[in-house]
């Protein structure tokens, strides 16, 4: 399970807790039915959706090492973790690295883009002197990769950001598996 969009590094030891004995205690029942799970983390989560398909592949492959017996493994996440998994293994599929995924999932993930009204994003650009926490995540890579339309400043015109075209290109050039038949 791969981690979704925020600001800073991820903070496993929350999401464990939470998703493991918070009111949904997802990790707690697939652990009771005999599943191991693996959570994946960034230094950064607003980082691009690429470069964390990066460490979503090095945790694949390191899964599989260290797996007892050859069962396949089962990838994705809720959110922006629905897409970086999705980019990396169809980014496996196409360099030629097994990934040894039977099933691929994800939940309330942003295939066709993510929406955040222009006006709030022109907000968070409009209170930047007053504290630029919320437009740096506004303008971060990953946040660019998502939204569907995307302004950088207060007084700019709402469009798709160059950095989700290049996203939508790298999951386009991904031959097969996850990445196919989803609209951008």
């Amino acid at each position: 399970m791969a981690d979704g969009f925020s600001t800073g590094p991820s903070d496993l030891g929350f999401t464990w807790e939470n998703l493991g004995y918070g009111p949904y205690p997802l990790l707690s029942e697939l652990r009771r039915r005999g599943r191991d799970v693996v959570l994946v983390g960034y230094h950064e989560r607003s980082a691009s959706l690429l470069q964390n398909a990066e460490t979503v592949m090095a945790a694949v492959i390191e899964a599989i090492d260290r797996r007892v017996g050859d069962h396949p493994l089962t990838v994705g996440d809720f959110s922006m973790g629905g897409l970086v998994t999705r980019y990396a293994l169809a980014k496996m599929e196409t360099v030629g690295i097994e990934h040894q995924t039977q099933l691929y999932y994800s939940w309330d993930s942003p295939h066709t883009g993510a929406w955040i009204p222009i006006a709030l994003q022109a907000f968070a650009h409009y209170t930047k002197k007053l504290d630029p926490r919320f437009s740096d995540q506004i303008n971060s890579p990953a946040a660019q990769e998502l939204l569907w339309k995307h302004i950088a400043d207060w007084e700019d015109k709402p469009a798709t950001s160059e950095r989700r075209l290049a996203s939508l290109r790298a999951l386009g050039e991904s031959a097969t598996g996850p990445s196919r038949g989803r609209p951008g």
